[in-house]
Formats: structure tokens, sequence, C-alpha cells
């Protein structure tokens, strides 16, 4: 059975102020780090991640950055949203702001600007919220849940299809704890997650990428990486952001 997820307006009132590190991970490699905040206020929460990583293009150390800033209102509804990348070839910044209905989006790509206005009937919910979402809900194996989140990158709503798949014993950085395994698809690529019962995430892979983030303690997950021998390319690395940073979301719904 498919359960749909709504965001109640209460949302952000349940919200505890934390923050997490994790260490991003190529099969074995190190690459670097995803920091996540979670800043409730008077007005709102703000929500923040922020991704460091390195890689070698052309023989040249690259290091590739994002920072993704969020704020929802008091009624849990999305209030405005900031991307600013460095993606070690160019600059990218995504700035987007709630007007009434209309949600108002410029994207900055090196020196060429883009406006768009979009109209929305319903507030957007982004993809951070997800975990936490989830873990409101009473999970049991076997459970699929529904729910339709924003691509800030593509400029649209899509379903993101989530499945229980158990629950688990999973290193958080400083021993096993049980959490749920969940499994979602983005752009047709199969997302496992192992959250814990505040909805943090502990671990997450994306196999088909190769790429990996594992909960860590602050001063293991900022080690720069040692050694770093792995080749990358343009394309690479802008499917890595597209990853991070992207909605996660597949219109094609279903998990196979």
């Amino acid at each position: 059975m498919l359960h749909d997820l709504v965001l109640p307006k209460d949302f952000t009132a349940d919200l505890q102020p934390h923050e997490s590190w994790m260490g991003m991970y190529l099969k074995s490699v190190k690459l670097g780090s995803l920091h996540t905040e979670v800043k409730p206020g008077p007005e709102g929460v703000k929500l923040g991640q922020q991704f460091r990583f390195a890689v070698l293009v052309q023989g040249e150390k690259k290091i590739i950055q994002a920072d993704v800033q969020v704020r929802l209102t008091k009624s849990s509804e999305l209030e405005s949203f900031e991307v600013v990348a460095d993606t070690g070839f160019m600059d990218v910044s995504l700035k987007g702001n709630m007007l009434g209905d209309n949600l108002s989006i410029e994207l900055t790509i090196g020196d060429a600007k883009t406006r768009r206005n979009l109209s929305m009937r319903q507030s957007p919910v982004v993809s951070m919220l997800l975990p936490m979402l989830l873990a409101k809900q009473n999970l049991q194996p076997g459970q699929r849940y529904r729910l339709r989140v924003f691509d800030p990158l593509s400029f649209t709503n899509s379903y993101v299809v989530v499945e229980v798949v158990g629950i688990e014993a999973v290193d958080a950085g400083g021993g096993l704890v049980p959490a749920y395994h969940v499994r979602r698809k983005f752009m047709g690529r199969l997302v496992d997650s192992w959250i814990d019962e505040q909805g943090e995430i502990l671990k997450e892979e994306y196999a088909q990428l190769g790429l990996s983030f594992r909960r860590e303690d602050p001063a293991k997950a900022q080690v720069d990486p040692a050694g770093l021998d792995l080749v990358g390319d343009r394309e690479q690395v802008m499917t890595w952001l597209q990853a991070l940073v992207g909605g996660r979301g597949d219109s094609r719904g279903d998990i196979q």
C-alpha cells in the first residue's frame, strides 16, 4: 500500500536544534564531508547543508563546495532557499523566494543570469525534510510512502517514493545503533538511507554512483583526503552535485 505524506502545519514547531557531520566516500576513498544544521527560531526554521569534496581533474586538484540554505515559516511553508556552489570550473548560484503563490527564482551560472516565476498551488517541500517527516510515521518493513518534493535544479515538483526495507544496526560513529533502512529513487537510480528515530541520516548510499556518506565525529569528517588520487571529469562532478543538491525525486515514481 502506498501512503501519501503531507507536511503538517505544525511540523517546524517540533524540530529541535541539532547538527551532524558525515564523511563522503567514493567506494572506500575519502572525498570530503557533509555538514547539516537545523536551527529553529521565533520566525521559523533555518535548514543548512554544506558539502565539500576534492577530486583531481586533468591533473589538477579541485575543491568542490556547495552551501544550501532553506528557510521555513512558523507554519512550515517555504520562505526562501539559496544554493551557492563552486564547481571548480565555475560559480553557480540559485536563489528562490516565495511571494504569495509564486516562487521567484534567480539562477546565475558564471556570468549568465536567468530569472523565472513559478506558480505554486501549494508551498514546495524540500528534500531535506523527507527523513524528518518519515521518522514521524509508524515505519514498518514493506511500507511505501510518497511525497511531492521540489527540485531546485529542474524547477519542478516530482514524487519521491520511499520503501521501508527494515530495521538494521548501523555504526553511527560511536557504536552500533538501530536505524530504519529506507530506499528511494533519484534520477533513475536507487538511494539507500539509514535514519534514526529523530529523522537524522546515519548512513546513505548512492550505489550506482559509487557514493556513500557515513556519520562521523566533526574532527574525522573534516579531515582532508590524504594522498588524493581520484581522477574525475566535469560531467562526473556535476552528476555528484546534482545528486547532492537536487530534489532527490524521480517522476517515474516506482521503486523497481
